[in-house]
């Protein structure tokens, strides 16, 4: 039996995993507690993998559970597709072991989550991203951009702006600008937007609505009674 003092973690494939781990440890309370006891924490190969040059949690994504996720993973750091099937533990270890190797200076410890939170007092805000498509014809692509943020919180508080979609290049997916509110006369046959739907709709340039959304915020934040933060997407 493991020495709680060992600080282990818990390594899981994805976040899915993980979440289908801990709906079986919650089921049975004491092993919750040993699990606490045992795990400082948890972390996935997903997440690690994907922010491997970036040094830290920034980017999240929400992945279905795939039996292959081990080795797709494996694959990804270049690895060839290993002749001979290996132990999925020894290919966790590997791709752990080959970030480390790689990236000498990687902050593995900021990975690492609590499986549950202090019983205080939370500012809980819901955050908003709406998506615009700009059909960037020249790359024969189209990518999708931030059209809209806006958030809600636990003491009622909101917030929401519409950006300004000509500041990329590229044509509006009408489509995906009626979904955020636009009207399709709105769209030039250039696919941008006119100059009064903008004044219309009050939109923003990225940078000021950024720059918007985190003063408001953080005047909720100032203004209310909870202790600490808590961001869900």
């Amino acid at each position: 039996f493991p020495d709680s003092s060992e600080r282990l973690v818990l390594v899981t494939p994805c976040i899915a995993s993980y979440d289908i781990f801990l709906k079986a440890v919650l089921d049975n309370a004491n092993e919750k507690q040993t699990i606490e006891i045992l795990f400082l924490g948890w972390m996935d190969l997903t997440t690690i993998v994907g922010n491997v040059t970036i040094g830290r949690p920034e980017t999240f994504k929400s992945v279905k559970l795939n039996p292959n996720r081990i080795q797709t993973l494996h694959q990804h750091q270049q690895y060839p597709n290993p002749g001979q099937k290996v132990e999925s533990t020894l290919l966790m270890k590997m791709i752990l072991d080959k970030v480390l190797t790689s990236h000498p200076n990687f902050n593995i410890g900021g990975f690492i989550q609590p499986f549950s939170i202090k019983k205080e007092s939370y500012l809980v805000v819901l955050l908003y991203i709406g998506i615009l498509e700009l059909d960037i014809k020249s790359q024969g692509q189209v990518i999708p951009v931030v059209g809209s943020i806006g958030f809600q919180n636990s003491i009622k508080g909101s917030w929401f702006v519409l950006l300004d979609p000509r500041r990329k290049e590229g044509t509006v997916v009408i489509s995906s600008a009626e979904k955020l509110g636009f009207e399709k006369k709105q769209i030039l046959k250039g696919g941008k937007l006119t100059t009064d739907a903008a004044a219309k709709h009050n939109c923003l340039s990225e940078k000021d609505a950024l720059e918007s959304f985190l003063a408001t915020l953080q005047a909720e934040k100032t203004e209310s009674k909870f202790d600490r933060s808590e961001e869900r997407r």
